[in-house]
C-alpha cells in the first residue's frame, strides 16, 4: 500500500568474449595468454509525474539519461 514513488524504465544491452590461446614453449613450459571485451550500454527514462512529498506536490519531468545522442 502507499503512493508509488518510483516509475522508470531501465534497459541495458551487454555484450561481451574471451579469446584465449596456448603457445607451448617447451615440453615443460607453456603459456596461457586470455583477452577478454566487455561492452555495457545503459539507459533509464524516468516516467514521473505529480507526487506529494512531506505534503507539498512535486512536478517530476520526464529525463533520459544515458550516452549523449541516444
Amino acid at each position: 500500500a502507499g503512493d508509488m514513488r518510483d516509475n522508470e524504465i531501465r534497459s541495458g544491452h551487454a555484450l561481451s568474449g574471451f579469446i584465449q590461446d596456448e603457445l607451448a614453449i617447451t615440453n615443460r613450459f607453456t603459456v596461457n595468454a586470455g583477452v577478454r571485451l566487455e561492452s555495457f550500454n545503459y539507459n533509464r527514462r524516468i516516467l514521473r509525474g505529480r507526487f506529494p512529498v512531506n505534503g507539498a506536490t512535486v512536478v517530476a519531468r520526464l529525463i533520459f539519461v544515458g550516452p549523449p545522442g541516444a
